[in-house]
């Protein structure tokens, strides 16, 4: 076997352990917490689903965001986006993560998954705003669809989930109006607080 391709098949076994990190959003049925591989899944899935409301952007490029982005989470854990703590710490953590699980791969490899995973977290191309407008739905979707049990389970209001995901998704104004009349949906129903 070649060392590139070991060095890739280490990887390959590395990334498997996305499937251990636990989000706080729960499965539509409840049954549990979803994991970091699932939500990279799902958030795949709705950038290809969802790509017409995307405008004029490079399709695959995005799905490769959503694919590689939460891989730093094997190291750095999944931050809670409305635990003030963590989220001081995310970057040092995160970064440290990058350097560690990307610098496992063929260097022409890390090179081009360092370089999707900083597009992603810059929000700066066109690509890396659609990615993260869907990637604030998913978790929006599946909290509205469990009675809002995570957001119940941490106090979080409904000012607080607008704050945090309506100026992330203006690259995408459907996705973005959408998520405002369902927040304002759940709060109305009681699955959000106002």
């Amino acid at each position: 076997m070649s060392s590139r391709l070991r060095a890739q098949i280490q990887f390959l076994l590395e990334a498997d352990r996305l499937k251990a990190v636990a989000r706080r959003t729960y499965l539509t049925d409840q049954s549990r917490r979803e994991n970091a591989a699932e939500h990279s899944w799902h958030f795949a899935l709705a950038v290809l689903l969802l790509r017409e409301y995307g405008g004029d952007f490079d399709l695959f490029r995005a799905l490769q965001m959503a694919i590689v982005h939460d891989l730093v989470e094997i190291d750095a854990g999944d931050t809670f986006v409305y635990d003030a703590d963590g989220q001081n710490s995310k970057a040092e953590r995160e970064n440290a993560a990058a350097n560690r699980l990307f610098g496992m791969l063929p260097d022409d490899q890390n090179r081009e998954f360092r370089a999707l995973w900083e597009e992603f977290e810059a929000g700066e191309s066109r690509e890396a705003q659609f990615a993260l407008a869907i990637d604030r739905l998913c978790p929006v979707l599946l909290n509205y669809a469990t009675g809002g049990r995570a957001w119940k389970e941490h106090g979080v209001s409904a000012a607080r989930v607008r704050n945090y995901n309506l100026p992330a998704t203006a690259a995408a104004p459907e996705i973005q109006s959408f998520i405002a009349a369902l927040l304002d949906f759940a709060v109305e129903k009681g699955v959000l607080e106002a």
